[in-house]
């Protein structure tokens, strides 16, 4: 499932009408032994065990030279450089970029040189030749570059952290599935949804109000009910604010 830009209040407020319902179903939960707990861990180690994945990621990339580093796509005339973070490859001479003469395509791509060809088709046979000698230096520039990130591990460092997205969805989905059997699935989806929010700061400085107030309020409403480690992390939650969302187990 791809991250919200914010708590959608649809979602959010489905939740707490759950939360605050009484005709839940009367199935028997142990704290020991329910499912929904059971799930709910297994979330957490994974979240524990992608986080120092990506922290190895984060290592690993410290290790590579700067030029087979993702990094940004532009350098102005200063040095300063900006723009989206790519996987790129740095070229050493750079390409001034059309739409803006005062900065230095310095990451460019394949579809950026064949971009330019087509705008100086009128150029012939030399504008063939230009095009073919960027397309090969471009091409033994990525190999390079590959070869230095198999040193560090990182392929198979991406592909584990892929792996582990995968199955912390597959999770949450089944999740999000439950019936209202009781308050642990309510409290869980709740924190799903807190946990869609894209910006941690957001949802942090919203604590007090508006529809992350209402999340707030109705785990409050229903801690004394929940059992084994989700009313833990709601308790954690709840009653240890000067702790960052960022920094919640469950948080991801």
């Amino acid at each position: 499932m791809l991250p919200r830009t914010r708590i959608t209040r649809r979602s959010l407020l489905a939740s707490i009408s759950v939360a605050t319902a009484t005709n839940f179903v009367s199935t028997p939960a142990p704290a020991a032994h329910s499912v929904v707990d059971v799930l709910w861990q297994q979330r957490t180690t994974l979240i524990n065990a992608r986080r120092q994945i990506a922290a190895n990621i984060a290592t690993a990339m410290q290790r590579l030279p700067t030029w087979a580093a993702p990094g940004p796509l532009f350098r102005n005339r200063d040095g300063v450089c900006s723009g989206g973070t790519v996987d790129h490859p740095e070229i050493r001479s750079a390409s001034i970029w059309p739409q803006n003469e005062q900065f230095l395509l310095v990451r460019p791509n394949v579809g950026f040189y064949k971009n330019q060809h087509e705008r100086h088709r009128s150029g012939g046979r030399a504008a063939d030749l230009e095009l073919s000698y960027n397309l090969t230096r471009l091409e033994k520039r990525i190999a390079d570059q590959r070869l230095e990130w198999d040193k560090v591990g990182l392929p198979a460092l991406r592909t584990d952290l892929d792996l582990l997205r995968r199955e912390i969805q597959v999770l949450e989905e089944r999740l999000r599935s439950f019936p209202p059997v009781d308050k642990n699935v309510a409290a869980v989806k709740i924190m799903l949804e807190m946990c869609e929010a894209k910006k941690v700061g957001d949802l942090a400085a919203k604590r007090g109000s508006g529809d992350a107030s209402l999340a707030f309020l109705a785990l409050q409403a229903i801690e004394d009910e929940l059992y084994g480690s989700v009313k833990d992390d709601v308790r954690l939650l709840l009653h240890h604010k000067e702790i960052p969302l960022k920094d919640m187990s469950w948080w991801i």
